[in-house]
């Protein structure tokens, strides 16, 4: 049993810091959770999954808070962790990388905001063999660059 590529839900936490009213620093962390794989296994199937925590520190910036819709964007550095049980190609750890961040937030009370950011994430993991991608081309053993987009969605309480 071999991971598979595939969407997987993630769960985070977000802490934003206002240096101004339109700028910030905000960390975060999303833990996803991967259960697609491929290959041959015996019956009954045993447990199986691959998981990833992304974590990252990013500046951004926003468009004034007067308004109830508020866009913004950002950039940082990234941090990707990797674990789960079964075989995988990918050399288990720990990938430094970047992301960008692009959101929306809706203000639905003085405090209360619903919130959408679609995060990207640019990482360099290592393989320790040659794998063949869903799209049916293989790719060989060592460094190779990796994107993973992840959406979250939430609710925001502003602490003023």
């Amino acid at each position: 049993m071999l991971s598979a590529s595939g969407e997987a839900p993630a769960v985070g936490l977000r802490l934003t810091h206002r240096l101004r009213p339109t700028v910030g620093v905000e960390g975060e962390v999303a833990f996803s959770r991967n259960r697609g794989w491929h290959g041959s296994t015996p019956f009954p199937r045993p447990e199986f999954s691959t998981r990833k925590a992304f974590t990252s520190l990013r500046l951004t910036v926003r468009t004034s808070p007067r308004y109830p819709v508020q866009l913004d964007v950002g950039a940082g550095p990234a941090f990707i962790f990797h674990g789960g049980a079964g075989e995988s190609y990918l050399e288990r750890g720990v990938n430094v990388g970047a992301v960008g961040a692009l959101g929306a937030r809706i203000q639905v009370g003085e405090k209360l905001a619903l919130r959408l950011t679609r995060l990207a994430f640019q990482y360099f993991p290592t393989y320790t063999e040659p794998y063949q991608e869903l799209s049916g081309g293989v790719l060989g053993a060592g460094k190779t660059g990796r994107r993973t987009g992840v959406i979250l969605s939430g609710l925001t309480y502003t602490f003023r």
